[in-house]
């Protein structure tokens, strides 16, 4: 079973409080990934580097050994439930498997220019699809998980639940409110979860380097 699929099953599960903290899924992706930490950076609203968030990843020392230093940066001027969302889904890069990582300046352009595209992603580019539907599907599925989907379908059929009302719990954009109790959300989320899986498995990874994202 992948890491991601790991995450997701963590927080699919019933609970009091619906929204989910972005401390817990930071702390839950690290016991995935031994060896990481995460530090976190705004960026001012006038940084046109940025679009609405990024996750920088650089090789360095935790505590005796090798390890690796994740930032997440994002945008200060972002709406407080949209920022919930782009930190996540950068929290779920750190999960990601080699064929996503981008590694070289022409890997990096190649993504900005896909990314800048206001035109659905070009088959082809694994760094952009997955940018663009895959970990955003899944930071969806961690924030608002399966179960806590189901505990409110009943009331939010019936009338008496509005989305606005579950947005303003779950406190992520009503837009992905509206998305997730759709009739086809559960297919759109096993979709992501079968090509994270599928992608993991191609990449041919020694048993060495699958301990650290696969259990």
């Amino acid at each position: 079973m992948t890491a991601i699929k790991v995450l997701l099953e963590h927080f699919n599960k019933p609970t009091g409080r619906l929204k989910t903290r972005l401390r817990d899924i930071a702390d839950q992706i690290l016991r995935l990934s031994p060896g990481h930490f995460i530090t976190y950076r705004e960026q001012p609203k006038d940084d046109s580097s940025l679009l609405l968030g990024m996750l920088e990843q650089i090789e360095d020392v935790v505590g005796w050994e090798a390890g690796v230093h994740n930032i997440v940066h994002y945008c200060t001027s972002l709406d407080p439930y949209l920022r919930r969302l782009v930190i996540c889904k950068e929290l779920i890069h750190i999960l990601d498997p080699e064929c996503y990582l981008t590694k070289t300046p022409t890997e990096v352009d190649e993504l900005m220019s896909i990314l800048a595209e206001p035109t659905p992603i070009k088959e082809g580019s694994p760094h952009g699809d997955h940018d663009h539907r895959t970990a955003v599907v899944l930071a969806t599925g961690v924030l608002f998980p399966l179960a806590r989907r189901e505990e409110l379908m009943a009331a939010y059929t019936a009338g008496t639940l509005s989305a606005q009302k579950i947005t303003d719990h779950v406190k992520i954009p009503r837009a992905y409110v509206d998305v997730v109790m759709a009739a086809s959300w559960p297919a759109k989320l096993e979709w992501a979860i079968n090509k994270f899986e599928t992608d993991v498995a191609s990449i041919g990874l020694d048993e060495e380097a699958k301990a650290g994202i696969t259990l």
